[in-house]
C-alpha cells in the first residue's frame, strides 16, 4: 500500500512553517454569476512537514458583500465532494448567500487541487461494461502517476494551514464558515486549529470529523431507502403502480449477488447501443446516489420495477446521471486525497462487519479502499481523526431525506460547538442553502450567531417530487 505516515513532530513543523507568499490579485469572473470579482492567490508550502520543498498555488474567489461597510468577518465557504471547488458555486453568491452578502464579503476558497487552486485534473471512467471496482482501481492510478508529489499533499491537513494562511493574507483577524457536506469537516477542522479566529459556523449536511463515511453510509443509506419505500407505500399512486417494490429490490440484490447481468442497451449518454453490465455494486452505488435529490429519487421505484422485468434503461439513465455529474464537477485526485487519509484510516481500524450493512453491504468501503491502495496518502494527524470541543455557535442545517449526512449526523458534528442551532427540513435532501428559507436563516444567524436563526417555521412549506409512474407521468 502507498501511505505515508505522519511524523510525531508534526504539529511542531506546522507552526513553525514559512509564512505565505505576498497575495496576487486580478478581477476574474465565476460561470453564473455575471459581475466580476476578486480573485486572490498566495503560494504556501506543498509540504508543510518540508516548507522550503515545493510549493503550490491557492486560490479564492472574494465576492465583494453589498453593503458599502461591510463587516470584517467573511464567509469562508468550502464545497463538498470531496474535491468539489468552491468557485463552482458562482450561482450560489444570489441564492444561498444572497443574504450573507448584506453584510459580508463571502470566499470562495477553492482547495488544493480543485478549480483554480491547481485543479488536477484526471479522468473518471464512467463505464457501463466493466467491473467499477477495477475501473476505480485503474482511474486511481492513472492519477496517481500524472498528479506526481502533489498527490500525497491534498488531505484536511494540508488544507487547513491552506485556509489560515488565506485567512492571513486577506488581513481578516476573525472569519465566519460555511460548509457543504464534507465542507463541513474543513469547517471543524478549522475551528478545532485555528478557533480563535472562529466566530461562527454555518455547515449544511454536516459530516462528523471522527466519524468515516464509509461507516455511516450504510446505514444511513438503509434508513433512507425504507424511507423511500415508505412513502411510495403511502402515496396510493406509487403503492399501486410498484406493489412489489421492496421484493424487486431484494431478489435485484440477490441475482446480482450470484452473477452480474449482461445485456445490449442503449447508453444514455451516447445513443449507441451496445452491451452494458449491471452488477451488485453498480446497483446499490446507483440507488444510492439517486436518493440525495428528490427529482432523482422520485424516479427510483420505476427504474427498480423495469429493471427487475428486464428494461435496464431507466436505471442505466439514474446512474449516468449522477456519475457524469460526479466527473465533471469533483477533482478524482482531491477525493482521494482526502477520503484516503482519513475515511479509509477510520474504517481499516473498525470490525469488518461495522463497514457493512443494509442493500450497500460494505461496497462503498471495499471500492474506495482498494483505490487507496494505489493512491499515495498519509493518515491525519491522530487529534484529526478525534472529536473536539469548542465555545464557537454553530448552525446545522438538515434535510430528513439525506440519504449520507442525516440530521444524526449534525447533532454528531454540533455537539462539539458552543451555541447550537439544527435546522431539520421533513422533506429535505442533501444540501438546502439555495432554498429561500435556508438563506435568509443563514444571513440571520451569522448577523446574530448568539440569538439568530431561531424561527423554522418556513422549513414546513419544503415539499417532495411526487414519484415518477412511467415514462409520461
Amino acid at each position: 500500500m502507498h501511505r505515508l505516515l505522519t511524523g510525531i513532530g508534526l504539529a511542531l513543523l506546522v507552526s513553525t512553517a514559512a509564512p505565505a507568499s505576498p497575495a496576487r490579485e486580478k478581477s476574474c469572473y465565476l460561470d453564473g454569476f455575471e459581475t466580476p470579482i476578486r480573485c486572490v492567490t498566495i503560494s504556501v508550502p506543498l509540504d508543510y512537514d518540508a516548507p522550503s520543498a515545493g510549493s503550490i498555488e491557492i486560490t479564492a474567489a472574494v465576492a465583494p458583500a453589498t453593503t458599502a461597510r461591510p463587516a470584517p468577518d467573511p464567509l469562508f465557504v468550502f464545497a463538498g465532494g470531496p474535491g468539489q471547488a468552491a468557485t463552482s458555486l458562482g450561482p450560489w453568491l444570489d441564492t444561498a448567500f444572497r443574504p450573507a452578502r448584506r453584510e459580508r464579503d463571502v470566499v470562495l476558497f477553492d482547495i488544493r487541487g480543485t478549480g483554480l487552486s491547481q485543479a488536477i485534473d484526471c479522468t473518471m471512467t464512467t463505464s457501463v461494461t466493466q467491473d467499477p471496482v477495477e475501473i476505480l482501481r485503474k482511474d486511481a492510478q492513472a492519477c496517481a502517476a500524472k498528479a506526481g508529489r502533489i498527490a500525497a499533499f491534498l488531505s484536511s491537513r494540508e488544507i487547513v494551514e491552506d485556509i489560515e494562511r488565506m485567512r492571513k493574507a486577506l488581513g481578516a483577524e476573525k472569519i465566519n464558515l460555511w460548509g457543504g457536506s464534507f465542507g463541513t469537516r474543513l469547517s471543524q477542522h478549522y475551528a478545532r486549529s485555528y478557533g480563535k479566529h472562529v466566530r461562527a459556523v454555518v455547515m449544511d449536511a454536516a459530516s462528523p470529523v471522527g466519524n468515516s463515511i464509509f461507516l455511516t453510509a450504510p446505514r444511513y443509506g438503509e434508513e433512507a431507502l425504507q424511507l423511500l419505500l415508505k412513502d411510495c407505500s403511502a402515496a396510493p399512486a406509487c403503492a399501486k403502480a410498484f406493489p412489489a417494490l421492496a421484493t424487486d429490490i431484494a431478489t435485484l440484490l440477490s441475482q446480482l449477488e450470484a452473477a452480474p447481468l449482461t445485456f445490449t442497451a442503449t447508453d444514455p449518454r451516447t445513443g449507441i447501443a451496445g452491451p452494458a453490465r449491471l452488477d451488485r455494486y453498480t446497483l446499490a452505488g446507483t440507488v444510492r446516489a439517486a436518493m440525495y435529490d428528490g427529482l432523482s429519487r422520485s424516479v427510483i421505484p420505476f427504474a427498480i420495477h423495469q429493471s427487475a422485468r428486464g428494461n435496464q434503461a431507466p436505471l442505466m439513465a439514474l446512474g449516468s446521471g449522477s456519475g457524469d455529474w460526479i466527473a465533471e464537477s469533483v477533482s478524482f485526485g482531491s477525493m482521494l486525497g482526502v477520503l484516503c487519509g482519513e475515511d479509509i484510516e477510520l474504517a481499516r481500524r473498525a470490525a469488518p462487519a461495522a463497514r457493512s450493512f443494509g442493500f450497500m453491504t460494505d461496497s462503498y468501503f471495499r471500492t474506495f479502499a482498494t483505490a487507496c491502495e494505489v493512491w499515495p496518502h498519509r493518515a491525519l494527524p491522530e487529534r484529526m481523526l478525534q472529536t473536539f470541543k469548542s465555545d464557537i455557535p454553530a448552525f446545522a442545517i438538515s434535510g430528513a431525506r439525506d440519504p449520507v449526512t442525516p440530521p444524526a449526523a449534525a447533532e454528531e458534528a454540533l455537539a462539539m460547538f458552543g451555541r447550537r442551532v439544527h435546522l431539520v427540513i421533513p422533506q429535505g435532501f442533501h444540501t438546502n442553502s439555495p432554498s429561500r428559507c435556508v438563506s435568509e436563516l443563514i444571513g440571520a444567524f451569522l448577523q446574530d450567531p448568539a440569538a439568530g436563526a431561531t424561527d423554522h417555521a418556513c422549513a414546513a412549506k419544503f415539499t417532495r417530487p411526487r414519484f415518477l409512474l412511467s415514462p409520461t407521468l
